[in-house]
């Protein structure tokens, strides 16, 4: 449910920015500006900050299932494990797309770079809105810490338009 619905928000925010585009709102100089981040976050790769302090505990793609054997899970992005009310920062420079809630997860949010989107999910006291540029130095938020287990993780992942990007490859020194 989670992985649809954050499908489902990625591909809207796709649509909307390919009808600007398509209907002529979007004008030459914000498709410029949109190419020029879009290949600024490209030549950026394996250079971005990582989103918190911590330990990565789950990888991109095929995973085999923690508790039923024999069952294979695929994660679209990476998961940290981080300390109790580590603050979490975009890794690149864009602009707040969407925040949206998700029961089990927390608050997610998506920023746009261009033709990539960044999604972050498990966090609280969120302190970004719609719309809103954001810098490195940013904070989105607090990363929430399960009241089940007592753990402190991050989910993150890439986009860029509808295929995700393994985020390792991504970040500085995450190999």
């Amino acid at each position: 449910q989670i992985e649809s619905e954050i499908k489902r928000v990625i591909e809207e925010e796709r649509k909307k920015s390919e009808a600007k585009t398509k209907n002529g709102k979007n004008s030459s100089y914000e498709r410029k500006k949109n190419l020029d981040i879009s290949l600024s976050f490209k030549n950026n790769i394996g250079k971005m900050p990582w989103p918190v302090s911590g330990i990565i505990i789950n990888t991109y793609g095929k995973q085999k299932h923690k508790v039923i054997n024999g069952v294979e899970t695929i994660n679209n992005g990476i998961d940290f494990l981080t300390d109790i009310g580590e603050k979490c920062k975009p890794v690149f420079p864009g602009k707040i797309s969407r925040i949206f809630f998700i029961k089990g997860k927390g608050v997610v949010i998506l920023i746009n770079h261009g033709e990539y989107y960044t999604l972050y999910s498990g966090l609280e006291n969120v302190n970004v809105e719609s719309g809103q540029d954001v810098t490195l130095d940013t904070v989105l938020g607090t990363v929430v810490t399960s009241k089940v287990n007592s753990q402190t993780e991050l989910h993150f992942e890439i986009w860029k338009g509808k295929q995700t990007q393994n985020p390792v490859k991504w970040l500085n020194a995450a190999y």
